[in-house]
């Protein structure tokens, strides 16, 4: 595993600050774990950390970096090959799905790992309609109208027990139980067929550790420490996955912040970072807060988001960009129709393209549904055509992504935070009204945590400028729905003073 030596520091650049710096060379003798506030360079902190622990006498080969997109994995790659000093190559860079399906590729002892879960061959991948038809083969039209399930909801309940069965909430126990059950066939057909999803390569992963305490050894014998990018984002399997790999001598150093968590609909589980010395003995803490994106003024806003937080992960942004122009607090604004929204934005987009020069197509529109992203791009199309290059996007497509100009929209009561009413059924007489009175009140179904952090992740795109739009009167599904401001919106800002010029 090597010897250890006495950190060096001197390579790294002069322009990390004193948070990046204290992250980069955290010792590498425990489990790290970087907590990166928006826009405070945790990509930067990773690759740093790649070259550090170079340079302090690890061999590239015993490291492992793991992200979650290929996109992410490529430019770590970059990354980290400009910044290694040597010629000693570069580390594996990999997507969890990635690393698991090398693994299981992989020969030891003249014997490939697949065969070793039960695949007679080297399975291919099953997706899209593949996929569907299958999962209608292993279970009935009246099955499915039973549960009230179509096939794309069904793979997409499916895709969440596979990789954690605990995050599906309000199904009743008759229905839980027929989902393990076609979880169990379609496992069993996937295999007969050499078939494999994303989460089956995980899962056979796990199930190659858990059954070969050699083969869990000869990978553990490769690595001395192992960095997680989006730490926030994993799920039980691909952490049970590094808990096995890391046994008592690897080192984990992840980067990830708990107040961007926003894809538990996938299957993520925040728990292990904010649990994290509990899941990882020993480890400690770094914060990471100056923010190198936004302006004050969004800043302090974005920083009452969380203000009720424990302290440990709570992170107070402050800005380290003192190149950033002049901005105006955020905004808020509500309007009768989407049609008025829509012109006002137009509105505002040509004056602060005359006022600071800030070109429209570097300015985003972002909304909470898909749905409200094709009104808006239709909207554009049809009337609005000076809006000619404005970013329409989901909140969940632009994490990572940073615009001078944010409109927020869909800040209404259930659009944003989403959710859906409960139905309460017709008064029709006395009875009914007396039953209605001593009736259990039916909770909303919705993960409000959840909600708020994709608020705040919403809220932190925003470099100079950002406005947060309702709308009272919203078409949707072909009908006309009257609705509250979002309770997002509570917060007592101000009303819109005029722009400055530049």
């Amino acid at each position: 595993m090597g010897t250890s030596v006495s950190p060096r520091i001197q390579l790294l650049p002069d322009e990390l600050n004193d948070e990046q710096v204290a992250a980069v060379t955290a010792d590498y003798h425990h489990h790290i774990l970087v907590l990166a506030g928006a826009g405070c360079g945790k990509t930067t902190v990773l690759t740093r950390r790649i070259s550090y622990l170079v340079e302090n006498g690890f061999e590239t080969s015993s490291l492992c970096a793991l992200t979650f997109t290929r996109k992410a994995a490529d430019e770590m790659a970059l990354r980290v090959r400009a910044g290694i000093k040597s010629d000693t190559g570069v580390p594996l860079i990999h997507t969890f799905h990635s690393f698991a399906r090398s693994i299981l590729l992989d020969t030891i002892d003249g014997k490939q790992n697949f065969k070793r879960i039960g695949f007679d061959t080297f399975p291919r991948l099953l997706e899209g309609p593949d996929r569907w038809q299958m999962l209608a083969n292993v279970t009935t039209k009246q099955q499915r109208r039973l549960y009230n399930l179509d096939i794309v909801s069904l793979d997409n309940l499916l895709a969440k027990f596979e990789v954690f069965p605990e995050c599906i909430k309000g199904i009743t126990p008759e229905k839980y139980a027929y989902l393990k059950s076609i979880y169990e066939r379609f496992a069993e057909e996937k295999k007969s067929e050499s078939l494999w999803d994303f989460s089956d390569m995980l899962s056979g992963c796990l199930e190659l550790f858990r059954g070969n305490g050699s083969i869990l050894n000869h990978y553990r014998a490769a690595f001395r420490a192992i960095l997680v990018d989006e730490f926030q984002d994993t799920n039980p399997l691909q952490i049970e996955i590094l808990k096995l790999l890391l046994g008592d001598t690897i080192k984990l150093f992840a980067v990830g912040d708990d107040d961007q968590a926003i894809y538990g609909f996938r299957g993520a589980d925040i728990r292990p970072t904010l649990e994290f010395t509990s899941v990882f003995p020993g480890a400690q803490i770094v914060k990471l807060q100056i923010n190198y994106r936004s302006s004050r003024a969004i800043l302090d806003y974005a920083n009452k988001i969380f203000r009720h937080k424990d302290a440990v992960y709570r992170k107070v942004l402050v800005p380290g960009n003192k190149g950033i122009p002049f901005s105006n607090k955020p905004q808020k604004k509500m309007f009768d129709t989407t049609d008025l929204q829509i012109a006002w934005i137009e509105k505002t987009a040509k004056k602060l393209l005359a006022e600071t020069g800030i070109p429209i197509d570097k300015m985003v529109v972002l909304c909470r549904t898909n749905e409200s992203v094709a009104t808006v791009m239709e909207l554009i199309a049809q009337k609005f055509i000076e809006l000619s290059g404005i970013g329409v996007l989901t909140v969940h497509k632009s994490k990572g992504l940073e615009f001078p100009v944010v409109f927020l929209t869909d800040l209404e009561e259930s659009i944003f935070p989403s959710y859906r009413l409960p139905h309460a059924k017709p008064v029709r007489s006395w009875i009914d009204f007396i039953r209605s009175l001593y009736k259990k009140r039916t909770s909303i179904d919705c993960d409000w945590d959840e909600e708020l952090r994709l608020y705040y992740v919403a809220v932190t795109r925003a470099q100079r400028f950002l406005y947060l739009l309702s709308v009272k009167n919203k078409e949707m599904y072909n009908r006309l729905f009257r609705l509250e401001p979002s309770r997002f919106l509570k917060d007592g800002l101000t009303p819109q003073p005029p722009l400055r010029k530049r």
